[in-house]
């Protein structure tokens, strides 16, 4: 019992209790991209009324205050003030209007508050770029709400007398601005109630004493017999972490034995590396720190690329460094940083504690070990289950608490917790569930606390969210405050699908001995394949799906292409994982097939599409009897044709964008991609030729707006008809080899123009690269953003695959081998920080099967 009391006390901070709160619920409104757009209807003096299409719309965030969020499908308000809505009509307003009234629907989700609650319209008084506002930068708006009204959860819609505003404008035409819609009391989601949402991240840092500089953290690790742990990570300001920090935040350095341990054997010191710097280095990442202190641009930095863990010694010498960290798992990182202190002769403390339990928390675990093996009694056996789990050693873990939950005690209670986690880390979900639920009354704190947390997580998985939420709910309030867990707790409330999607419930098995950060090479490739589909085979939801992260339209996506992945390396995987690969294909196939027989043909966002037909095709290959549902996908897909014969994002899209903002010059011909119309016509090509019906009009119409795009052999603009962008040779490197394989296989170009696209893409590759797993913005030398870099490694390999020749062999080992050099420690892979892990893990799986193919 000593150490789990040891353990509270530690974690406890003396600070005011703080209430169940709602603060991480929000309220969905449909943007004017989809079938309900915002309306303003404005009515005149004899009564006549007319609508006025809105310009613009954003959300913006607290917590990615300097991300873009234009690519979220919907307008987002939260009851803790992360998320706000801002609105902007037509500058035609009319001659008159005696009423206005601004008219939003709401889309429904899990998110959705369970009570009334206020929201409140705020006029802005300065401009705003629809494509570029984020939360730092966002419009100044006047002191006083327009309107203030009670939101019900059950209202179909909201309705805002908006009259003063439109008036005004009438007369002062240069004041129109728009709205921003907020919370008109914020709700605090973060534990201190008297600390609001906006600050849940400078909370969460709080939990450690970070250094101001390298050299402080330095004189300070000398003074204290400790090790410097340094976080490489990018960012734009000093003081704020963008989206893969906070998550390192809130999932591993907020998890109680990490946080105990960097107490006791670490300075923590925070590095930032600025992402245009990053973006625009030549010379790595000690160029990207030049605009740093001196005292931050040291050789050990080298070949740390964000997000990095280093530890060092107080003379700066490297100890051990765990790079390429998307890969959120507690136990990874608690084991690198024991490690680290094993290695280290300096960090060793004057006296060490002789209590084993106080030997835990220090990190100094062989000798708790040591201690507990030669102890007698039931609590020492305990302190061995828990030392197996700090190890990694799931099974030993389970093993151990077999032997002590038949007890009828506290002992018990507290094993049940630690072997409900061990089970959950071997991926035996159901039993996680029903160990954790079964854990009683007895359960010291820090037990209760975990296995409270787990639990939650469970029933989020399990498509419990309302009864997750309560869960969190609880642990992060009243008493519970000071539980080892309420942080951890909060930030599930608070950044929710981040933490969702990122946080390791299930581990992939370690082979005894292995190193904890995954070596690339290419005599481990079946090894690093294994490993993979592991991964993939332990995310896997129970309603058949895999995460996607934070952008909905791409959850068929990367089902179907995580599908596609295992289908792939099911022939070279053992016995055991085929079976299972058979069946997660299966749950797949099912979810895929609901998709195409409930989606509307006019509505589907087509890069599911897309996918999902290719994944249907496959499928169809080996058995005629998906013929039904491959043809409905065939119709989803023609459904998603736009008038001029190319592919948005989806038809409503097309329809609605009239541009004028962010850069994008105004238009009424509507928008379509490049990037979305060669996957579309790839799939329908390939269902045609497995003797789908596809008609002749929508593939030469699709052609026609591909030649249309060409602005010459391997150049294609990015949007069309207007703007005519990012057409450049290297720009186009991520959508060119796609379409100039459509146009080939329609005939339409000739074979040198794949090639010369294909020379492009290996030429100019690397600078796909460097925003991955930084930015969503196109900021790069080339104007690409994060989410390229699989789309066109994959389109590339596909293309090379087709090409043949005596350079195939070389070219696909060339970008397997790139593949493998941006491996995560885990064995995973990530491009687009915000689709996450499972995409960038399948989409590495397939460039593998196709750089494999003879």
């Amino acid at each position: 019992m000593l150490c789990l009391l040891l353990i509270a006390a530690a974690l406890a901070q003396p600070q005011p209790l703080a209430p169940a709160n709602h603060g991480g619920h929000y309220i969905e409104f449909y943007d004017r991209e989809s079938s309900s757009p915002p309306r303003l209807v404005l009515t005149d003096k004899s009564g006549v009324t007319r609508e006025v299409d809105p310009r613009a719309d954003s959300t913006i965030c607290s917590v990615q205050p300097d991300q873009p969020l234009f690519n979220l499908r919907e307008m987002r308000v939260s009851l803790g003030d992360a998320y706000r809505a801002l609105l902007r009509f037509d500058d035609d307003l009319g001659e008159s209007v005696e009423r206005a009234e601004l008219i939003l629907t709401i889309k429904p989700g899990e998110s959705m508050p369970v009570e009334p609650f206020e929201l409140a319209i705020f006029e802005l008084t300065e401009p705003w770029p629809e494509m570029s506002i984020t939360w730092s930068r966002q419009p100044a708006a006047r002191d006083a709400p327009l309107a203030t009204i009670r939101f019900d959860p059950s209202d179909a819609e909201v309705r805002i007398d908006v009259s003063a505003s439109v008036q005004r404008w009438l007369a002062e035409p240069e004041s129109n601005r728009g709205w921003v819609i907020k919370a008109a009391a914020p709700l605090a989601v973060i534990i201190d109630p008297n600390v609001k949402s906006a600050d849940f991240e400078k909370q969460i840092l709080q939990l450690h004493g970070w250094a101001g500089s390298v050299d402080a953290a330095c004189d300070q690790a000398a003074r204290e017999g400790k090790l410097v742990l340094a976080v490489i990570r990018a960012g734009h300001t000093d003081d704020q972490a963008m989206f893969l920090e906070q998550m390192l935040l809130s999932i591993v350095l907020a998890e109680p034995d990490v946080r105990l341990l960097v107490r006791e054997r670490f300075v923590p010191v925070r590095i930032r590396v600025d992402p245009m710097a990053l973006m625009n280095a030549r010379g790595g990442l000690l160029d990207a720190l030049a605009s740093g202190s001196a005292a931050e641009r040291q050789p050990f930095l080298k070949r740390a690329r964000p997000l990095a863990l280093m530890a060092l010694h107080p003379d700066k010498k490297p100890v051990d460094q765990l790079t390429n960290i998307g890969s959120f798992d507690p136990s990874m990182i608690h084991q690198f940083l024991l490690a680290a202190i094993a290695q280290s002769a300096t960090s060793q403390p004057a006296s060490a504690p002789a209590d084993p339990w106080k030997m835990i928390m220090r990190g100094d675990v062989s000798a708790a070990k040591a201690s507990f093996q030669t102890a007698e009694g039931t609590a020492h056996q305990l302190g061995l289950a828990r030392i197996a789990l700090i190890a990694g050693d799931w099974n030993g873990t389970v093993d151990l608490c077999d032997k002590l939950i038949a007890r009828d005690d506290a002992i018990a209670d507290n094993a049940r917790a630690l072997r409900g986690i061990a089970l959950m880390r071997l991926g035996r979900f159901d039993d996680a569930y029903q160990t954790l639920h079964d854990v009683g009354d007895g359960a010291d704190e820090f037990h209760a606390s975990a296995a409270a947390y787990y639990l939650a997580c469970l029933q989020q998985r399990r498509g419990e969210p309302k009864a997750a939420t309560k869960t969190w709910q609880r642990l992060s309030a009243g008493r519970q405050y000071t539980a080892p867990y309420a942080a951890k707790a909060q930030a599930r409330l608070f950044y929710s699908d981040g933490v969702a999607m990122y946080e390791c419930l299930a581990a992939v098995p370690r082979p005894a001995g292995e190193s904890l950060e995954i070596r690339a090479a290419e005599s481990d490739l079946d090894r690093i394949e294994s490993r993979a589909v592991d991964y993939l085979l332990s995310q896997q939801r129970p309603d058949g799906t895999w995460p996607n992260g934070l952008i909905a339209m791409y959850n068929p996506a990367i089902t179907a292409l995580t599908g596609k992945a295992l289908l792939r390396m099911r022939s070279r995987v053992d016995e055991a994982r085929a079976a299972r690969v058979d069946a997660a294909v299966e749950a797949a196939s099912a979810v895929l097939d609901k998709f195409v027989a409930e989606s509307a043909a006019n509505s589907a966002e087509c890069f599911s599409t897309a996918y999902v037909l290719d994944f249907l095709l496959d499928r169809f290959e080996q058995d005629a009897a998906g013929r039904e549902a491959t043809q409905r996908a065939v119709e989803l897909v023609i459904g998603g044709q736009c008038p001029n014969g190319a592919w948005s994002y989806n038809p409503d899209f097309d329809k609605n964008w009239r541009g004028g903002f962010g850069g994008w010059p105004k238009t009424d011909k509507g928008r379509t991609h490049s990037m979305n119309t060669a996957p579309s016509m790839l799939a329908l090509l390939r269902a045609r030729r497995l003797g789908l019906a596809v008609g002749d009009d929508v593939l030469s119409r699709g052609r026609d707006a591909l030649l249309k795009m060409r602005q010459a052999p391997a150049r294609f603009t990015y949007t069309y008809p207007d703007p005519i962008c990012f057409a450049e040779a290297s720009q186009s490197i991520g959508r060119a080899p796609a379409c100039e394989q459509v146009l080939l296989q329609m005939n339409a170009a000739e074979r040198t123009d794949l090639g010369l696209s294909i020379e492009n893409f290996m030429r100019y590759r690397v600078e796909l690269r460097k925003p991955a797993k930084v930015t969503q913005a196109w900021i790069s030398p080339i104007g690409t953003s994060s989410y390229f870099y699989f789309f066109a490694y994959y389109h590339a390999a596909l293309v090379i695959t087709e090409l043949g020749g005596e350079e195939r062999i070389e070219r696909l080992k060339r970008l397997r081998d790139d593949v493998l050099s941006v491996m995560e420690a885990d064995g995973t892979w990530i491009d687009d920080e915000q689709i996450g892990k499972v995409y960038g893990t399948a989409m590495a799986l397939l460039i593998f099967d196709l750089a494999r193919s003879e």
